[in-house]
């Protein structure tokens, strides 16, 4: 019961400090950063919806999924637009976000139970991502791109809240459609 009670308050406060951060890279970042943060802001969106709402393993409804590609368009274009001008740890932390990405979409499409054989692989490839974007944060950190690294921070925490949903997914629906014949 504590535990949802901190995250009645964790995940809006959160949200809403990502939300102020993408309109601060509008503001102050490259446009090729801010279409990149407002890419990755819509589908962090779908995610929470499709991990909130009951939506694993359903049919995505089309306005979800045209959210959704159009997230997607933006990050690829950013994806780009960081390979075309060498912006190689941009480049870096938005390929494994894209990883990532992945995943919680095969999450989401085929949920699997906690624990199982699946859920551990899928585990041992998203853990070591997950270790790659704390490391891009560090890098920013440590060369004092202070709005950058606080950014990586703010969306791995973002994500975490994702994984959580997921996870709750694993342990409730998923466990109860694998075990039914």
């Amino acid at each position: 019961m504590v535990q949802q009670r901190v995250m009645a308050v964790f995940k809006p406060l959160l949200y809403t400090l990502l939300v102020a951060n993408v309109f601060l890279f509008i503001r102050e970042a490259s446009p090729t950063k801010a279409i990149d943060e407002i890419g990755w802001l819509l589908l962090l969106a779908v995610f929470e919806w499709e991990t909130r709402a009951g939506q694993a393993g359903r049919p995505v409804p089309r306005a979800a999924l045209a959210v959704e590609l159009g997230g997607y368009a933006l990050a690829l274009y950013a994806w780009a637009q960081y390979a075309l001008t060498a912006e190689w740890l941009d480049l870096g932390n938005s390929t494994v976000w894209l990883a990532l990405s992945a995943l919680i979409v095969l999450d989401v499409v085929r949920p699997v139970p906690a624990g199982s054989a699946a859920f551990r692989r899928r585990l041992r490839w998203k853990l070591p991502l997950y270790l790659a974007t704390l490391g891009f944060a560090l890098a920013w950190g440590i060369t004092g791109i202070w709005l950058d690294f606080w950014d990586a921070l703010l969306w791995v925490l973002c994500f975490f809240i994702i994984e959580i949903n997921i996870f709750r997914i694993e342990t409730g629906p998923a466990r109860r459609l694998a075990s039914t014949p």
